[in-house]
């Protein structure tokens, strides 16, 4: 177990990473699970905003990993759609029950009933530790509610229905026009140059 002084800076209410802003989570792509250097690396799950960020991806992903909370899609599908995913699509392509989902839906949380099938699937818990191996996060911080509530919606619209947390917002807000997505245009990007050039590519195939 990892347990050293750089790892408190991530302690869920103490540490020195526990701030407030806009988060992005999501998974590792490469073969070999190594550092991403460039876009197609990655693929950003969740888009969300919190007064404190460390413990509210804690929430969200052990929720995931345990099956009350989201989807779960076929890591093949990910990795050959790291721009192009459409996870929102995928999760309500039963139209609301009337069709079969997606064929890279491996599990749907629709509620208590499906968790046996949740924890038995061979295929699902596979996938569920290809995830749990890949997880990355960062964020952009932002104390001020009002701004950052404006960067979540903004980044909601540049992405469209490729990630989860976006309200299926379709209205696509293109990167190239700054008036229409002023904030992506005003972020230091220095430390996040990857989830950049993501955004930019996810937005070009809107």
């Amino acid at each position: 177990m990892r347990n050293s002084v750089g790892d408190y800076n991530f302690h869920r209410k103490s540490g020195s990473n526990a701030k407030s802003g806009v988060y992005f989570w999501g998974f590792n792509l490469r073969e070999d699970n190594e550092t991403p250097e460039t876009s197609k690396d990655i693929l950003i799950w969740y888009i969300g905003t919190h007064d404190n960020i460390a413990s509210r991806i804690i929430e969200e992903v052990t929720q995931f990993i345990f099956g009350g909370f989201g989807t779960i899609i076929d890591p093949k599908y990910l990795v050959k759609n790291p721009h192009n995913a459409r996870l929102l699509d995928l999760q309500e392509s039963d139209c609301k029950r009337t069709k079969p989902l997606h064929h890279a839906v491996l599990y749907k949380a629709d509620g208590i009933h499906v968790l046996y099938h949740f924890f038995d699937d061979y295929k699902i818990q596979e996938s569920l530790k290809w995830m749990r191996e890949r997880l990355i996060f960062t964020w952009i911080e932002e104390c001020d509610l009002k701004k950052r509530k404006e960067i979540e919606s903004e980044m909601h619209h540049i992405v469209g229905t490729n990630c989860f947390g976006t309200k299926g917002n379709k209205n696509k807000k293109s990167i190239n026009n700054p008036a229409v997505t002023p904030h992506f245009h005003q972020i230091s990007w220095n430390n996040n140059l990857i989830l950049k050039e993501w955004l930019i590519k996810v937005n070009d195939l809107l």
